[in-house]
């Protein structure tokens, strides 16, 4: 088999593997986005209990606004996790095909320093990108609880002083 022919079946079987790999990741994204649509509806049931007050009622609707702030940045959480998930891969089907065409050891090395450097750039950004998507979701679900908490506080404080 010549070097070509080589080169070629390495190249097939690496976008072979990065395609079964997107269409797992799409299988996988759609059935926690059917999850997340059914935990949609189930909190749309809560509907019932508008108009209608009970003692606590207050608390009652913090928690859902909490519950629906989760339930939205799961779901953009998750978007964002696949993507990055599927451009990973891609970076890596495209790092896979440079070393196979590389023809000299200093080739190889020049190439892994490029990938390496990129790879780090693009974890970082990844990491970044995440981890501020995590803290807004976080802050999105702890608002209308701290707020409805805040308020306690403040009337508890009000009470005491009167």
């Amino acid at each position: 088999m010549s070097s070509k022919k080589k080169s070629d079946a390495a190249t097939s079987a690496i976008d072979a593997a990065a395609e079964n790999f997107e269409a797992t990741a799409d299988m996988i994204k759609d059935g926690l986005d059917a999850a997340i649509k059914a935990t949609t509806e189930q909190a749309k049931s809560v509907q019932a209990f508008e108009g209608t007050e009970f003692p606590g009622r207050e608390n009652f609707d913090a928690a859902i606004k909490a519950g629906e702030a989760y339930v939205a940045g799961m779901q953009e959480l998750n978007n964002l996790f696949f993507k990055t998930a599927k451009a990973a891969v891609r970076f890596n089907t495209d790092a896979a095909k440079t070393l196979t065409e590389c023809k000299t050891p200093e080739e190889i090395s020049q190439a892994q320093m490029k990938l390496a450097q990129s790879s780090f750039e693009t974890a970082v950004e990844a990491s970044t990108t995440l981890s501020q998507a995590a803290m807004k979701v976080a802050g999105d679900v702890s608002e209308p609880l701290t707020s409805k908490l805040g308020t306690a506080y403040n009337d508890l404080v009000s009470k005491t002083a009167a």
